[in-house]
């Protein structure tokens, strides 16, 4: 199997692996037990997206081995299912999504865990905002919030109305100003009396 493996991935890199590669791939075959065909697929997968390189194959095997995913079946049909859900979210009718947009949807749901509604709330201000739907936009937003550490629109409510009423106060510091001669008249009426 190892052999197969080592012959299978020079002919997906188009090129004689060093040693350092060939160790990473043997090492997620035999020590992190990683099948054959799940590493090939992987390997397959970051050529079809200009990133064959070890670094990315090797973070992505790590991220499936974190995830318990030891099947190519299991990881496309969830990868399906979720962009399922993205794509009707957004009213996109590609069936399939973009190497980024694909990154994107891995990250939301299931590094940052989000549900489908902060998400849409995200889509809904990106679109405000924008006009337009820009992932990237989405992703900033959702960045901010996870950053926050909010998991439902009731705290990014609560920090809506927090914050609108530090404006107020603010602005009721900022506009509030003061006359010299009325200083000066209170202070001369304080005297004489």
């Amino acid at each position: 199997e190892i052999s197969w493996l080592l012959t299978e991935a020079q002919t997906k890199f188009g090129r004689t692996l060093s040693n350092a590669e060939m160790t990473t791939l043997v090492w997620l075959f035999d020590t992190e037990g990683l099948p054959v065909e799940v590493i090939l697929m992987i390997i397959e997968h970051s050529a079809s997206i200009g990133k064959c390189n070890l670094r990315y194959i090797e973070s992505t095997a790590i991220s499936w081995i974190n995830n318990q995913i030891d099947t190519v079946e299991i990881e496309l049909d969830r990868r399906k299912q979720e962009w399922h859900k993205i794509s009707s979210a957004f009213g996109l009718d590609r069936a399939i999504p973009s190497a980024r947009e694909q990154e994107y949807v891995v990250k939301w749901l299931r590094e940052w865990k989000f549900s489908m509604k902060m998400i849409r709330e995200a889509y809904n201000r990106c679109i405000d905002n924008t006009s337009k739907l820009s992932f990237a936009y989405i992703n900033k937003i959702l960045l901010a919030w996870h950053n926050k550490g909010f998991s439902k629109p009731e705290d990014i409510k609560d920090d809506e109305i927090k914050t609108s009423k530090k404006e107020n106060k603010n602005k009721l510091v900022i506009n509030k100003s003061y006359d010299m001669d009325d200083i000066k008249k209170l202070f001369s009426s304080n005297e004489e009396g």
